[in-house]
């Protein structure tokens, strides 16, 4: 059996990060830890998106990260027991959540990184 493959498209209206298609599960659900890393510097501050400043990059991530959080942790909630930890890095690397299977906890802390100043 060969390796099964997720893709998920983002695209969208100027600005937006939209899911425009959902990954069909594999029949293989295994566990899985995954661990989402997330640059905080301070050009993730930047505008992204045209029109200029409809979101900046790091709303951009923060959107698209809760998106796959809701589906990894939602859609497979019942056949795997996947789990999602948070870090963050700049001048150095910090752990804002270990890994976990709850969607709640998981989109709040997504949700409630900021930029570091400069």
């Amino acid at each position: 059996a060969g390796l099964g493959r997720t893709w998920i498209r983002m695209e969208g209206e100027a600005g937006d990060v939209v899911p425009d298609a959902v990954p069909t599960p594999s029949t293989s659900r295994a566990d899985e830890d995954i661990m989402i890393c997330i640059d905080i510097d301070p050009e993730m501050g930047e505008p992204f998106g045209e029109p200029t400043g409809a979101m900046t990059r790091l709303e951009a991530i923060k959107q698209a990260l809760n998106s796959f959080v809701l589906f990894k942790l939602g859609a497979f909630r019942k056949t795997a027991g996947h789990r999602i930890g948070v870090c963050v890095f700049s001048d150095e690397v910090n752990l804002v959540l270990e890994p976990t299977s709850d969607i709640d906890l998981a989109t709040a802390m997504i949700g409630s990184i900021q930029i570091t100043s400069t």
